[in-house]
């Protein structure tokens, strides 16, 4: 299979190993420890918009189509398909809308300039 690159930290995996499917196992880790060290956020929705490798939602509620179920999820897009992965509590990222850091504190993410905004 060829090789491929994730969107985040530009690390390649679908490397060909043959013991015991090593590769999927491998790969997913690639894709999500990359997602949460380096995810920007591109805003908050509640459906899918079109997809692009990297960009990242927070889905809102109530959720609809493809993303239905996955409310306060972040959602991403890899190889032109969606994942979905929970926000980790302290997890931070920037925010490409409004050019602000945000910090998850549990119960959702705030501004970390102000701490007291939820995200818009």
């Amino acid at each position: 299979m060829p090789l491929k690159i994730e969107p985040f930290l530009g690390l390649s995996y679908n490397e060909t190993y043959k013991a015991l499917n090593w590769n999927v196992w491998n790969d997913e880790n690639i894709i999500s420890c990359s997602f949460y060290l380096s995810a920007t956020l591109d805003g908050e929705m509640g459906s899918p918009p079109g997809a692009m490798d990297g960009r990242t939602y927070l889905v809102s509620s109530p959720a609809a189509g493809g993303w239905t179920g996955q409310e306060g999820k972040l959602a991403t897009v890899v190889e032109d398909g969606w994942k979905f992965y929970p926000p980790v509590v302290g997890q931070t990222m920037f925010n490409t809308v409004d050019g602000s850091f945000y910090l998850n504190t549990g119960s959702g993410f705030i501004n970390k300039d102000d701490y007291g905004t939820l995200l818009p």
